[in-house]
């Protein structure tokens, strides 16, 4: 690509190298180690010296520890994450998905069904991977069945429960 009249060529190389991008803006590869690239410019068949660009990486914080609930049909849960650095985002999917709250404690909608939730943390702008958290939602059992009793006064009754669930 030119601009006014030069073209840009990237290099993964001071001297030499592999020719990786002809264009103003080059795209990396993603990036796993802080790395240079080398651009130089061509105009009217003149070519600059290289130039060193490093893009450094940072590492990816430590991935939060959350430990997942159980609670009964109908109601919500309060999820805490605990990290060493940086700040605690809850999201409802492993990858993507919307952030729901960035904060220690994520206290659930209320629930009717089984739910894993996703927390991250960031610092200095970079994401750790996400740790699921898993509530489980208990149904509850169905309601005993018992027959009542007619005693004479002074007398005891004896009531028995039946249920479905043991």
């Amino acid at each position: 690509s030119s601009s006014v009249g030069g073209i840009f060529e990237w290099f993964d190389n001071q001297a030499g190298g592999n020719l990786i991008a002809e264009n103003a803006v080059f795209i990396t590869p993603a990036l796993t180690a802080t790395t240079s690239y080398y651009v130089q410019t061509t105009f009217n068949g003149c070519t600059s010296s290289r130039i060193p660009v490093t893009v450094s990486v940072l590492p990816a914080p430590v991935a939060p520890t959350a430990a997942g609930i159980s609670i009964c049909a109908g109601n919500s849960a309060s999820l805490t994450a605990v990290s060493a650095e940086g700040n605690l985002e809850w999201y409802d999917a492993p990858n993507g998905g919307n952030l729901l709250i960035s904060n220690s404690l994520y206290i659930t909608p209320v629930l009717n069904t089984s739910t894993i939730y996703y927390v991250q943390t960031v610092f200095n702008n970079c994401a750790s991977s996400r740790t699921a958290v898993t509530v489980t939602v208990d149904v509850p059992p169905p309601a005993a069945t018992v027959k009542g009793a007619t005693v004479c006064s002074g007398m005891v009754a004896t009531l028995s429960a039946n249920s479905a669930a043991g």
